[in-house]
């Protein structure tokens, strides 16, 4: 995501708009106003796109996903917090997520640090996965949650091209990072003839032989000791990205295995990698100017599918999805996408979005996009 996704400056009626953000992903009802002026022109069309948990809409035939992808700006732990069911069924084997925590605090849509220990808090094992060059000094303190989000708020970059910089008090984003959490020891079983859960790790992110299985086995072993903190190996050895750029794991084959992205910014770059490598998608995208550009951009490619839920109807509360069938295997190796018009949150309801150009939930709501 880059900085230019969301405004640099938020005014005192954008930020009391995006204290009701809660409500908004609530579904509840509201005007807004702003020194008495209402905010979005009266003439304006709006369309309504369904806000779900994901344990309740995935299909029966998704038992097991390989990887689930969230960057959402901001609305990261509402959204996990919608799939704890199958979070504990350990249902996902790998989990990232992006954490910013000033955007998190401006929208008011949780705790930084609830975020942080929900997955370690579930069994898993977390890691840091931007490389150098970042919204986040190095070295990062690894030892305590609580440690590593002081160290990512103080908004420092790394060392880049000779010059240490910080993110601007202003900045609408501010500092952020990737958090990557797996679940070793789990047994998946049938996983390209590897024996241990460190192997795995390191042949499904693509990591540079320097990775040793030794170094991932050290980590999940002391991981009790290190107070539930975060392992930095994984963007020590190479294993990590960089801003903009696809997670090593869909860089991979995956033929038949699951992935759900959330968040696909408007092209969708991820899921067409995936696809691409045989992966079989069920992504989510809540702007309509979004979903509008992805779905002109792959229009004609079978792979993939566009999907709009079916509204609530008569006594019905919830909107429900339609049937999304199994992919059958393709004899190229390419995968299958289905792509849905909806947010994910930990309640259920709808928003409102005009169908303007804007193409960031932020830059929506400074823009007078959104209304409920």
């Amino acid at each position: 995501r880059g900085p230019s996704s969301a405004p640099s400056v938020v005014s005192p009626c954008m930020a009391r708009l995006h204290r009701i953000l809660l409500a908004v992903l609530g579904g509840s009802l509201l005007l807004l106003f702003c020194n008495h002026e209402l905010l979005f022109p009266l003439g304006a069309a709006f369309e309504d796109v369904p806000v779900v948990l994901l344990d309740h809409v995935l299909p029966t035939w998704a038992t097991t996903i390989e990887f689930l992808k969230v960057d959402t700006q901001g609305f990261e732990l509402k959204i996990l917090k919608g799939e704890k069911a199958s979070i504990a069924r350990r249902r996902f084997r790998y989990i990232l997520y992006e954490l910013s925590p000033w955007l998190m605090r401006r929208t008011k849509s949780g705790d930084p640090l609830e975020l942080l220990q929900l997955l370690p808090n579930a069994g898993a094992l977390c890691f840091d996965m931007m490389q150098p060059c970042t919204h986040n000094r190095l070295p990062r303190p690894g030892e305590t949650l609580e440690l590593y989000l002081q160290g990512l708020d103080k908004g420092h970059h790394g060392w880049c091209g000779g010059s240490n910089t910080s993110v601007a008090a202003d900045d609408s984003i501010g500092p952020w990072e990737d958090i990557m959490c797996a679940w070793l020891g789990e047994s998946w079983g049938g996983f390209d003839s590897i024996d241990s859960p460190a192997q795995q790790l390191a042949w499904d992110w693509q990591c540079p032989p320097l990775l040793k299985e030794e170094n991932v086995l050290r980590i999940s072993q002391d991981a009790a000791k290190r107070a539930r903190g975060l392992s930095s190996i994984m963007r020590e050895q190479g294993c990590g990205h960089n801003n903009m750029e696809t997670p090593r794991v869909l860089s991979r084959k995956g033929v038949g295995k699951i992935i759900v992205d959330v968040g696909l910014g408007d092209d969708a770059q991820e899921t067409v990698d995936a696809v691409r490598n045989g992966f079989v998608v069920i992504a989510f995208e809540m702007l309509p100017a979004n979903f509008a550009s992805i779905k002109a951009k792959l229009q004609g490619q079978k792979e993939f599918k566009f999907v709009q839920m079916i509204p609530p109807r008569g006594s019905e509360k919830h909107w429900s999805m339609p049937e999304l069938k199994k992919p059958e295997h393709n004899e190229f190796g390419r995968g299958f996408a289905y792509i849905i018009n909806a947010g994910l949150s930990d309640q259920e309801g709808s928003v409102q979005f005009s169908f303007g150009n804007g193409n960031s939930l932020v830059k929506g709501l400074a823009d007078g996009q959104l209304r409920t």
